[in-house]
């Protein structure tokens, strides 16, 4: 399933990116968990990319991206990445093909993660897992090529396109 971003979306999504990095930047100097050391906002950009294309996948309005406020999930401050069918989803995004599902934190308001490979607008959705499903201390610790604890799945964990909008779509 290829999603694309047109030129006004991407251009949205670059002000909500720098929205969300001066709020956070407000409240804690240093990005604990910036990627990209050549661009402060590039994990931001793409996220918020990644979050407006499944929107506009689902057809439904993207609210939540554009609440621009530091959401700590540590606080219960994080209502996830939009809201459909009374679900509540995390969009992850990653400009890596093979890229794996993480999430450094659990977030109790989240029922679905939904993964996103690409970059620059053009996305795939490349599978989603239930959060129940994540949250097992088997997938927590640092796992290979990475630094931080975290939760991890790999893509062949994952449900595939079609299955997460079965499981979505009732």
């Amino acid at each position: 399933m290829h999603i694309t971003l047109n030129e006004a979306e991407k251009r949205l999504c670059l002000f909500v990116a720098r929205s969300r990095n001066a709020a956070a930047r407000e409240v804690a100097p240093e990005d604990a968990l910036r990627v990209s050391p050549k661009d402060p906002i590039f994990v931001d950009y793409e996220g918020a990319m990644g979050e407006l294309a499944f929107s506009k996948q689902l057809g439904v309005y993207p609210k939540e991206i554009f609440e621009i406020y530091h959401r700590s999930s540590l606080d219960g401050e994080d209502p996830g990445d939009l809201t459909f069918n009374g679900l509540v989803i995390d969009v992850k995004t990653t400009i890596h093909k093979t890229g794996r599902l993480i999430s450094f934190r659990k977030n109790p308001a989240i029922n679905m993660f939904v993964l996103l490979t690409g970059q620059d607008g053009e996305y795939d959705v490349a599978g989603g897992m239930w959060s129940s499903d994540l949250y097992l201390p088997s997938r927590y610790g640092i796992h290979s090529g990475l630094s931080k604890e975290c939760y991890c799945a790999t893509q062949d964990e994952l449900l595939d396109s079609r299955q997460v909008m079965e499981s979505i779509s009732f």
